[in-house]
């Protein structure tokens, strides 16, 4: 063991410029290891951690629900996969029947909350909204709700979640009314 000591202590002696070069390389590569560890870990997907489960829109009205509202003959029950921010869910779902000429169409929306930071934006962005339409107060559904004429929107507020309705036919928004919307509140708000 003595002699390898003794050959690398030579070494080290008569060739001065290799050994710092070698010292270098291996403190580059050592600081590259590093940083690239770090801008692996600083740039990996964030976990989020979820105080409460996101609430899918069409989970809150099933196909079979719809067809109570519009009759045996759904077309297209339109989902979308729940989009996820740091603090809350939003996911839609619509159903439309088969008349061609006067289609009925339930739109639903729901933006729920994961984190306690998230119920507190939806009560702040609730309150926003309706202070920045024309709207009207709606009693006994949810914790708060409001109906806008103009789009004829039911915003409901209910717990953690904030859930907009709308039903109609086509494209005449005077059949989007608030008794239409109520109908789909009272198959959704319960659960």
């Amino acid at each position: 063991m003595k002699r390898y000591v003794t050959r690398a202590k030579d070494y080290v002696l008569t060739n001065p410029r290799r050994v710092k070069i070698a010292l270098i390389s291996f403190g580059v590569l050592f600081a590259c290891g590093v940083l690239s560890a770090l801008y692996i870990y600083n740039n990996q997907s964030k976990v989020i951690e979820l105080d409460y489960n996101p609430v899918v829109a069409c989970t809150l009205l099933t196909n079979s629900e719809a067809k109570e509202i519009l009759g045996p003959n759904i077309i297209d029950s339109n989902k979308n996969d729940v989009t996820v921010t740091q603090t809350r869910a939003t996911s839609k779902c619509s159903y439309s029947d088969k008349n061609i000429d006067n289609m009925a169409v339930i739109g639903l929306a729901v933006r729920s909350a994961i984190t306690k930071e998230g119920i507190e934006e939806n009560k702040h962005d609730f309150a926003a909204s309706r202070a920045a339409n024309k709207v009207e107060p709606v009693a006994g559904i949810g914790d708060e709700a409001f109906y806008i004429p103009a789009n004829g929107q039911l915003n409901i507020l209910k717990g953690r979640a904030w859930i907009l309705i709308t039903y109609g036919f086509g494209d005449d928004t005077a059949t989007y009314t608030l008794e239409n919307a109520k109908k789909v509140a009272a198959k959704v708000i319960d659960k």
